[in-house]
């Protein structure tokens, strides 16, 4: 039973890297990927004289057509304090400022999106600098904040094969093959804080890693 069940084993992993072979990479262009990961910020202009330095979790959602990604992303910053910013009466200070962040980016892969590559993204994010609360009201500084980053994409382990067919009621037997790789990426950042208050005028400069995983579906429009 046991070598029956090695044999199987071998047939199906020899059937997988077949298919593999046989695939035509160039026609999954198509991606969806997720991004996670935390880094380390460093303030710079009027803003760093309240606060410098702290860490950050974020998180984005693209969607890639074969060298161009557009997506949705986020970030939460946690920052010491140095200096007490200006507040109304009866409001209390935070001990650790968090900024947050949350905008649409667009980006460029250079190199094979299926390998390790780089990239480079431009965006439009809303800030948040919150620094105040009042029982249950919290509050703080707020703008525009542009963005430009540029990062390292190193691929980890194999890339996933998986076979999928389905039907339905009304619909035929349909085939959607799918491949996905996961990536370790480190990068760096830099935004700028547009607030509407000269206290949290200035710029974000940020390092950092995080894990990410392109999820890939044929494009029929590279199809051979």
């Amino acid at each position: 039973m046991k070598y029956i069940i090695t044999v199987v084993s071998i047939l199906i992993a020899l059937s997988a890297n077949a298919q593999m072979d046989s695939l035509n990479m160039e026609s999954f262009s198509k991606y969806f990927q997720i991004n996670m990961g935390l880094s380390y910020g460093n303030m710079n202009g009027k803003v760093s004289k309240f606060t410098k330095h702290g860490g950050s979790f974020d998180m984005s959602f693209a969607d890639g057509r074969g060298k161009h990604i557009y997506g949705f992303n986020m970030n939460i910053l946690l920052s010491n304090k140095l200096k007490e910013f200006s507040i109304p009466a009866g409001y209390e200070h935070y001990d650790n400022p968090a900024t947050v962040f949350f905008g649409l980016f667009y980006g460029q892969t250079f190199g094979n999106q299926h390998k390790s590559h780089f990239q480079g993204v431009i965006g439009l994010n809303y800030g948040w600098l919150l620094h105040k609360k009042q029982d249950q009201d919290i509050g703080g500084y707020h703008g525009i904040v542009p963005q430009i980053e540029f990062s390292r994409s190193i691929r980890i382990g194999k890339t996933n094969y998986s076979d999928y067919q389905y039907t339905s009621q009304y619909t035929p037997m349909r085939y959607d093959p799918s491949l996905s790789n996961k990536f370790i990426d480190i990068f760096v950042g830099y935004k700028q804080l547009f607030l509407n208050n000269a206290e949290g005028k200035g710029g974000l400069l940020s390092i950092g890693i995080r894990y990410k995983l392109n999820k890939y579906s044929i494009n029929k429009n590279t199809m051979n």
